[in-house]
């Protein structure tokens, strides 16, 4: 239909629309109907008259009338009251085994810790630091122990240790989407650091004073983050026991709870915060019967809270519908690569393609990153090098070290001067951005089987092809093909997408990617820095010392190594964590570019809009009810 009849057509309606929202008593019955018939017009008007202005002028109009329904409408009052009286506890009883391991992994890493000290006396000066113990020590011989609470200004105090907790929760928490792996392992070190902490005090004979101390901010600080770690497990759980749920709605769910859960812990946070700033100073003018009395009312607090109270709402029946009843809309589970669709829309769907392929891909990352590591462990520990330290101080030093982290894994990709590299990346990530255009090409033409022998052996070259000219760039001296790898990438992506969905020779492949790459310039390096910001995120949890460090520590304390073998294995270790991490972000920036492949395709061809075009009339056709 030609846009002028369109709008001949429907004018009438518009008008009377438009004359309802001015009313001041409105017919919600037929203002409800024109809207209906008003949005429809919308969605054609999308479809045929994109870049037209009724279609602007229809979109204006839906809007009026949205923001006239919905900004009357009554909001719940109380939503914060409620969130604390009924939801949180309801939330805490559905997520009470997670919290019970919690606290349980929790204890028993204390009693490691203590265990630890028994056998070795100086583990303590290895888990808390040698700096923290020779300064403790020295305390003692001044007869101030707890000095280190004296040690900065009340309010500076208090605001530093809110946001190092919190932080710390945070981050114990967000590790949980790592199977709920990463959270086990935070639990598991800060309850060793706790029981060498308690038991360093007992070889000092002042373990009575230091608990009384301690324990005046411990028992909320502790608290708060064995709660933070159990949410963190109830994340991790919905992604290893989806239940009768997919496992993308399993983690829509699961991770919700957790963040509510998470969230209830700030105010935890804060207290302990205040007590440790403003009172734990004054220990020793403090009797001993106050510090038992905020000691008891914290520890009774938490309990009557996080324990008690979930279990009376349940005997008496939770009035709401649980979380698993609160299911969330689920994404379709095919992507239409037939239409035009923003880098947002790019950027969701993306992650639709992902949870298909994340089976195929993840064994095979772990496996081929894990070969990799051991062949640096073993043969290229002497040249490569991390610049890595334990500790951080602020955020500013957080996103220092994950710049540092990509600066150092920058060496497995200058071949000018370790060509041995060469081959291992080329096999690793060529066989990633196989499966990853693989999947794609399998939505986009309904019948391809990625998986098969055939289809391997048909297009497994592609990616080679790809790889070997990224590998050539790299071989430019110093940081030169590294940047031009960088600013290519976008186009580079295409161009292997276009290889697998076009039957084309790479040379024309490569052209349609650089026009393709750069007449629609905006949106191929708009969703490149998406990717990026993905990719940064995402390395801020894999380098965080929350993780990398604990996880390194934890095995490192179980092994019995020489200098010469510690280096090794030092290697080994980040290299697997460097390129496993690579090897799942990957597939973000092949899968992206290859939605963003068909959307440039329907902008500059728009071959499925005139395949629908062509079926309208035989639609119609079809639908014609004849009379004898």
């Amino acid at each position: 239909m030609r846009e002028t009849s369109f709008i001949k057509q429907n004018k009438e309606k518009w008008v009377e629309f438009e004359k309802q929202l001015q009313l001041g008593h409105k017919d919600p019955e037929k203002l409800s109907n024109l809207f209906v018939q008003v949005t429809d017009d919308l969605s054609y008007s999308r479809t045929f008259y994109r870049n037209r202005s009724v279609r602007v002028y229809l979109n204006n109009i839906s809007q009026k009338v949205f923001h006239s329904i919905y900004r009357n409408r009554s909001r719940k009052r109380g939503r914060f009251g409620h969130f604390w009286r009924i939801e949180l506890p309801q939330l805490v009883w559905e997520s009470r085994w997670d919290l019970s391991l919690a606290a349980i992994i929790f204890f028993l890493s204390v009693a490691i810790g203590i265990f630890s000290c028994v056998v070795n006396p100086d583990f303590p000066r290895y888990i808390l630091g040698e700096g923290y113990i020779s300064m403790t020590i020295e305390n003692i011989k001044n007869h101030d122990p707890m000095a280190v609470y004296k040690s900065a200004h009340e309010g500076k105090m208090f605001l530093e240790i809110t946001y190092n907790n919190v932080m710390v929760a945070t981050m114990t928490f967000m590790l949980g989407i790592f199977l709920g792996i990463g959270t086990i392992g935070g639990l598991i070190y800060n309850g060793i650091m706790i029981g060498a902490f308690q038991y360093f005090f007992y070889q000092q004979g002042l373990l009575g004073m230091s608990m009384m101390a301690i324990w005046l901010h411990g028992t909320l600080e502790i608290s708060a983050l064995i709660i933070a770690g159990g949410a963190g497990l109830a994340l991790g759980r919905g992604l290893v026991f989806p239940g009768t749920f997919s496992r993308m709605q399993s983690f829509r769910l699961s991770s919700r709870r957790g963040l509510k859960i998470m969230l209830g812990t700030i105010p935890i946070f804060f207290f302990a915060a205040f007590i440790e700033s403003f009172i734990t100073r004054y220990y020793d003018t403090v009797s001993d019967g106050v510090k038992l009395a905020l000691i008891f009312i914290s520890l009774a607090s938490i309990l009557g809270y996080f324990v008690l109270l979930p279990y009376l709402r349940s005997r008496k029946g939770f009035a709401e519908v649980s979380e698993d009843g609160k299911l969330p809309p689920t994404p379709p589970d095919k992507v239409d690569m037939g239409t035009i669709r923003t880098n947002g829309e790019v950027f969701k769907d993306l992650f639709v393609i992902y949870g298909k392929c994340f089976s195929r891909i993840f064994p095979w990352v772990i496996v081929l990153a894990g070969v990799y590591a051991a062949i640096c462990g073993l043969y290229f520990s002497n040249i490569l090098h991390y610049r890595f330290t334990l500790y951080i101080f602020d955020i500013r030093d957080l996103v220092r070290k994950i710049f540092v982290f990509y600066g150092d894994m920058l060496q497995y990709f200058s071949y000018a001067r370790k060509p041995g590299f060469a081959v291992l990346n080329l096999i690793l990530f060529s066989f990633i951005s196989f499966v990853c255009c693989a999947f794609v090409v399998r939505e986009a033409v309904p019948g391809v089987k990625p998986g098969s022998l055939s289809y391997i052996l048909r297009n497994f070259y592609k990616p080679l092809i790809t790889g070997t000219f990224i590998s050539f760039l790299l071989f430019l001296p110093d940081l030169s093909g590294i940047i031009l790898v960088m600013l290519l990438m976008p186009v580079l992506a295409l161009w292997q997408v276009i290889m697998f969905r076009e039957r084309t020779d790479p040379f024309s492949a490569l052209g349609r990617a650089f026009s393709y790459g750069f007449q629609s310039f905006g949106r191929t390096y708009g969703l490149y820095l998406i990717c990026l910001l993905v990719a940064f995120l995402f390395m801020a949890v894999l380098t965080s010392p929350f993780l990398t460090w604990r996880i390194f520590e934890i095995i490192n304390w179980n092994l019995l190594l020489d200098e010469a073998q510690y280096v090794k294995f030092f290697i080994g270790f980040f290299t697997f964590l460097g390129m496993a991490g690579l090897g799942l972000l990957m597939p973000v920036m092949m899968i992206g570019s290859g939605i963003q492949y068909h959307t440039l395709k329907e902008i500059y061809e728009a071959n499925n809009l005139k395949e629908r075009i062509a079926t309208i009339g035989k639609k119609k056709k079809t639908n014609l009810i004849h009379f004898d």
